[in-house]
């Protein structure tokens, strides 16, 4: 099989954006055809910059996108004029207005998942002295949005903002073991992602290894996508909703699946009450404010 750019530490074919997002109705936005060819076009290119590579040519764009190298040279130059991208001698990155614009999002709030979980990832990679992940799930892939590790941790060739797939991690695994215990094989995305020899290379496979460790609440990766490498993972809630997952990855040698497990476990409950906490104390600053939860006076 021929390198996955998405998971470039494996292989495997790409997998479709995220599915449950509804497209915009496009009566909404009354672009005529060649602006909105314009902004797909511009988007895609944007889109490029998703991986390893810090920077990329004009080429290499090009070819990402199946677009003349004429064309990609244009666009390229109008998102470096509206501060989206920004040369990088004769290559071109995504610019600091990128990171401005994702620390809007909830992922980067004060309030949101990863830095509310970011103490506890600390404390628990002291505990276990491995790869600490918090990663929530975008269609059949989960991104990474935050990861603590240290100079003795395993080396993982994973960074915040990193895809990887549903199927071979632990991550993955804990945010999808919900929908596969109410539809069986039919929620496992396919075709698998196979990163090692060790990936599940059937659906019921993936089944019964979560047959095996979702009633303890927790879900494993057993050098599915590093060579070397097992991973426990854990589901973080916010009430009864799905919010993320936790996991920590260490060497196969060093793995104590029990012990890691309750570790895991331990953490994930704890950020998921840390969730409900936090969302009660927004609560209660709106009603204070006036907000839309304003209590009617008596």
């Amino acid at each position: 099989m021929s390198q996955n750019p998405r998971y470039p530490w494996g292989t495997g074919p790409a997998e479709p954006t995220d599915p449950g997002v509804p497209a915009p109705d496009p009566r909404e936005f009354p672009l005529d055809m060649m602006e909105m060819t314009s902004v797909e076009k511009a988007l895609s290119v944007l889109d490029s910059f998703r991986g390893q590579l810090s920077s990329l040519g004009v080429t290499e764009v090009a070819e990402a996108n199946g677009l003349p190298k004429s064309t990609a040279y244009r666009l390229l130059s109008h998102l470096v004029a509206s501060g989206l991208l920004e040369r990088d001698g004769r290559k071109y990155r995504p610019s600091w207005q990128i990171f401005e614009l994702a620390q809007s999002s909830i992922l980067g709030r004060v309030d949101g998942p990863p830095t509310l979980a970011k103490p506890l990832m600390t404390e628990l990679y002291v505990e276990t002295r491995g790869v600490v992940h918090f990663g929530v799930r975008r269609g059949n892939d989960v991104l990474v949005a935050e990861k603590i590790h240290g100079p003795d941790s395993v080396a993982l060739p994973t960074r915040i903002g990193a895809r990887l797939p549903l199927t071979t991690t632990a991550l993955g695994k804990a945010l999808l073991a919900e929908q596969i215990d109410q539809e069986g094989r039919t929620a496992i995305p396919s075709p698998l992602i196979r990163l090692t020899r060790n990936s599940k290379s059937a659906p019921q496979m993936l089944v019964d290894q979560l047959a095996r460790t979702r009633p303890m609440g927790y879900t494993v990766d057993l050098e599915e996508t590093v060579l070397g490498v097992s991973c426990v993972g854990a589901i973080v809630t916010r009430g009864t909703r799905p919010v993320g997952a936790l996991s920590v990855s260490v060497r196969s040698v060093a793995f104590d699946e029990a012990k890691l497990a309750r570790r895991v476990v331990r953490f994930a409950r704890m950020l998921s009450n840390m969730l409900v906490s936090a969302e009660e104390m927004n609560a209660d600053v709106e009603r204070e404010d006036g907000g839309p939860h304003l209590r009617r006076s008596s």
